[in-house]
């Protein structure tokens, strides 16, 4: 079983969200310039956020499951996807209510990441069958 990777010097507790964190930073730039570039190329906001997700949700499985949560394999890329469609949808619906306020879509977008995170984190854990802290803890 692969477990969360290690950073000694880290209560065992704040290894992982730090580590979805530092991963996630990674992650947000790849799709915000994803995201930037769809713009770019003349996609509408709605569309540019759809080819980040594509892209992004290959991207981000990979990521995730190997530098954060420390799975292995495909088998879980379906219910990670199901939940980056619930994530997708929420992002969708922040963003639409940022332009609708007056901000433009790179600052919507930009301003919606924040809850973005918060959820994906959430979301992302589950989808993936990460073993809360406590049980990883008492693992290793």
């Amino acid at each position: 079983m692969m477990t969360t990777p290690r950073a000694p010097h880290l209560p065992p507790r704040l290894r992982r969200p730090l580590a979805f964190l530092a991963v996630g930073l990674l992650n947000t730039a790849v799709g915000y310039a994803i995201f930037a570039a769809a713009l770019a190329a003349g996609a509408p906001p709605r569309r540019a956020v759809a080819v980040q997700f594509l892209l992004g949700v290959l991207w981000n499985f990979a990521t995730h499951r190997s530098l954060v949560f420390g799975t292995g394999g495909l088998a879980r890329l379906p219910l990670y996807a199901a939940g980056y469609l619930l994530i997708y949808g929420v992002n969708i619906a922040a963003l639409e209510a940022l332009m609708r306020a007056g901000f433009g879509p790179l600052a919507a977008q930009a301003l919606a990441m924040p809850g973005i995170v918060v959820l994906s984190y959430v979301i992302v854990a589950r989808a993936l069958g990460a073993a809360p802290p406590q049980r990883e803890r008492a693992a290793t």
